[in-house]
């Protein structure tokens, strides 16, 4: 399911990240963004994000504990508008870059109910 997931997030399925992700998810990257609560929530921030840039991610180092997942998540983006407004940091149109760090799922009854910087 998880790696379901990733390609849906990856092809920007709206309508396929609806089946895995609860209505109340929380999206959490502590310091780095505001929290967002609620489905509505990430995706108005992904539907106007992916106005701005391209992202693609991808997984290794899965572990599960539970109904906890964690992987290093490597994302490559691709900036080709500039965002200065943007609730990460200040984008600008360049090169693509990456970032890698853990993050960690909690599933409940089959859907994705957290997402955080773990």
């Amino acid at each position: 399911m998880y790696r379901r997931y990733v390609a849906a997030f990856n092809a920007q399925d709206f309508r396929e990240l609806e089946t895995f992700l609860s209505p109340d998810v929380v999206f959490d990257w502590g310091d780095v963004m505001p929290a967002m609560y609620g489905r509505a929530a990430m995706f108005d921030f992904y539907r106007q994000a992916w106005t701005y840039f391209d992202e693609e991610i991808s997984v290794s180092g899965i572990e599960t504990d539970g109904n906890r997942l964690r992987a290093l998540v490597t994302t490559e983006i691709r900036v080709f508008r500039d965002w200065p407004e943007c609730p990460i940091t200040p984008m600008r149109a360049g090169p693509p870059y990456t970032v890698s760090g853990p993050v960690g799922y909690v599933f409940e009854l089959g859907r994705i109910t957290r997402i955080d910087a773990s």
